[in-house]
């Protein structure tokens, strides 16, 4: 299922590099993506683990969904269009 979901999302993040919609923090997903995808099958095929890339991964994707929510449903949404109203 982990496997699955970088899959997913490696593709993602390289579709939107190849159509030029990306965002910053794109580089970086596909980058973490692509070492996670490459500890899986180096893991895979020759049972070779590298050491803390799979935490790393996690920690990373843990992180990444939070400040997806955070972006989506945090505090910035609460008063409407003019997201940083609650700084003035």
């Amino acid at each position: 299922m982990s496997t699955g979901a970088s899959v997913v999302t490696t593709g993602i993040a390289y579709y939107q590099i190849a159509n030029g919609t990306q965002q910053p923090i794109t580089y970086a997903d596909a980058t973490v993506g692509t070492i996670g995808l490459s500890a899986t099958i180096a893991s895979y095929y020759s049972g070779i683990a590298i050491p803390y890339v799979g935490e790393f991964v996690a920690i990373y994707g843990t992180v990444r969904l939070f400040w997806d929510l955070g972006q989506d449903y945090g505090p910035r949404t609460w008063y409407g269009k003019d997201d940083y109203k609650y700084f003035k």
